[in-house]
């Protein structure tokens, strides 16, 4: 699912989506952009930073998800 998909959501669907609130998200989005600033230049990413911190939260959740069966 993309950024602009999850964006129109309600908090409550947007925090089952991506288990954060939207101030948590945001928080990360721009600390990252901050980092990015900082950044040598080179190839551009094809992804908006918004996209890469959805997909990887997204990832994170699948992760924790196949991890507590082994239990």
């Amino acid at each position: 699912m993309k950024f602009a998909q999850v964006q129109g959501l309600s908090k409550q669907k947007f925090k089952r989506r991506t288990g954060m609130s939207h101030q948590a998200y945001y928080v990360i989005v721009n600390e990252i952009k901050e980092q990015e600033k900082k950044k040598k230049p080179g190839r551009p990413c094809t992804l908006s930073i918004e996209n890469q911190v959805l997909m990887t939260i997204q990832q994170g959740a699948r992760i924790s998800t196949l991890f507590s069966d082994w239990s």
